[in-house]
C-alpha cells in the first residue's frame, strides 16, 4: 500500500505520495515541537516530541522500527505512527486501519517549526498551524514474488535485521 499525503497551510499547498514512510521532525533545531494528531475516527491528540513516523508496513522494518515502531506484515493493511523520541511516556506507537484518515498539525503553541520528509527524499518546511493529511492511496503498488511472498517477507526480516540465527533453518 502506498500513502497520499496533503500539507495544508489553510489551502492544499503541496501533495505527495510515498511507499514507506512520512517523518515530520524538528530538524537541526534542538527545541522539541508541539504537534495535535487527529483522525476521522474521533482520535484526538496533543503531544510533544522530537518527531513522528506514518509509515506503510513496507516502511515499518526502516526508520520507524529504529524509533521503536512496530514490525508490520505487508499482507496487514495497517498504518502505523511511531513518535520519535516523544517527551512523555503516555505517548507510544499505534497502529491504524488503512481506512483512517490522519491530521498532523503543528501546534501554534509549539516551540519550534518542523519539516517533512516523504520516503527520506523532499523535504517541506512545516510552521505553526500548518498540517499534513494522510490517507491510504487508491493506488497500490503491485509486487511479483517468484515464491510464496509472506515467507520471502520473513525471510527478507530475518536475514536484514539478523534475527534468531540459531534457528534459521525454520523459514
Amino acid at each position: 500500500m502506498m500513502l497520499d499525503v496533503e500539507i495544508t497551510t489553510g489551502f492544499t499547498a503541496y501533495r505527495q505520495r510515498v511507499l514507506n514512510d512520512v517523518v515530520i521532525a524538528t530538524g537541526v533545531c534542538s527545541r522539541m515541537a508541539e504537534f495535535e494528531l487527529s483522525g476521522d475516527t474521533g482520535l484526538r491528540l496533543g503531544y510533544r516530541a522530537d518527531g513522528l513516523i506514518v509509515a506503510t508496513p513496507t516502511g515499518s522494518t526502516a526508520y520507524s522500527l529504529s524509533a521503536g515502531g512496530p514490525v508490520v506484515d505487508p499482507a496487514a493493511n495497517l498504518i502505523a505512527v511511531t513518535p520519535i523520541c516523544p517527551h512523555t511516556l503516555s505517548f507510544r506507537q499505534m497502529l491504524f486501519p488503512d481506512s483512517t484518515v490522519l491530521r498532523i498539525e503543528v501546534s501554534m503553541t509549539s516551540r519550534s517549526h518542523a519539516s517533512v520528509s516523504f520516503d527520506g527524499q523532499s523535504k517541506e518546511a512545516l510552521h505553526r498551524g500548518d498540517a499534513l493529511i494522510i490517507r491510504t492511496s487508491q493506488y497500490p503498488v503491485p509486487s511479483v514474488s517468484p515464491d510464496d511472498s509472506n515467507i520471502n517477507w520473513f525471510r527478507s526480516v530475518r536475514d536484514g535485521l539478523h534475527w534468531n540465527k540459531a534457528t534459521s533453518s525454520l523459514i
